[in-house]
């Protein structure tokens, strides 16, 4: 399972791989050991990092094995079983070695997938809206405004908003949640939209709202969906790789695939 990891000598030799950031050069300690290090890729599509570390004793080397929180290095080699390193002296200069992920590392790889994936579901979700209100009303000249998404609320204080559609004398504002566990921001939109309009701000008189959840708890779902038609917002959801629209009194709209 190793093998396709293993470099011959002569490419090593040829291209050397960069050295660790935070390790320590060859020769600062007569006992100091140099190996080559395969880091294993946190997320799929991502290449393993190689590279060279320099481990004076075994304090630098439970230092590091506690720095990506593993219990040892293993030797790659597909001539032998995995054999597990977790001491300084059973490590052989100029082998290669790998660990498994470090925790802390992929942990942030993922959070910043997950807000990558956020990201995109509000961009498809505003693109929607746009759609929607470009097709509903064709003569108010709809467009998507990123620069109107910071307002201001009645306190003065200054409040970030998913999406805002502006056109020429209506608005719609949209608001894009991963998890729902009731109506509160089906509330909170509605209300908002309310206060936009009667706020002084760059948006029009009339501030229509817009609601999408990704995944509403199993018992909040009838809620979310009467409050959003009692409180006339506008309810989007997404129906495989399309985004269906659900007008005030519940029918379902136009889909939109992306």
């Amino acid at each position: 399972a190793h093998a396709r990891y293993v470099r011959s000598k002569a490419a090593a030799a040829a291209h050397p791989p960069a050295a660790q950031p935070g390790a320590k050069p060859s020769g600062t300690s007569s006992e100091a050991k140099t190996v080559q290090l395969i880091i294993p890729a946190v997320l799929h599509g991502d290449d393993p990092i190689h590279t060279v570390i320099t481990f004076d004793g075994e304090e630098s080397y439970k230092e590091y094995l506690r720095s990506v929180q593993c219990g040892g290095l293993i030797l790659v080699d597909e001539h032998e079983m995995k054999l597990v390193v977790n001491n300084f002296a059973q490590l052989v200069p100029d082998c290669i070695y790998t660990h498994s992920l470090s925790s802390k590392e992929a942990f942030a790889r993922l959070l910043g997938e997950a807000r990558h994936l956020q990201q995109s579901r509000e961009d498809e979700f505003a693109r929607a809206l746009t759609n929607y209100a470009q097709h509903a009303e064709p003569d108010q000249g709809y467009e998507l405004r990123e620069d109107l998404r910071m307002q201001l609320t009645k306190d003065n204080k200054i409040a970030e908003h998913d999406v805002v559609v502006k056109g020429k004398d209506k608005a719609y504002v949209g608001s894009h949640k991963t998890h729902a566990q009731g109506v509160k921001p089906v509330k909170e939109i509605a209300e908002r939209c309310e206060e936009l309009a009667k706020l002084p701000n760059e948006l029009p008189a009339v501030v229509k709202p817009a609601f999408m959840v990704e995944r509403p708890e199993p018992g909040a779902e009838p809620r979310i969906h009467k409050a959003c038609i009692d409180m006339k917002v506008v309810r989007f959801q997404r129906s495989g790789r399309a985004i269906q629209v659900v007008n005030r009194t519940g029918a379902a709209g136009r889909l939109l695939h992306f």
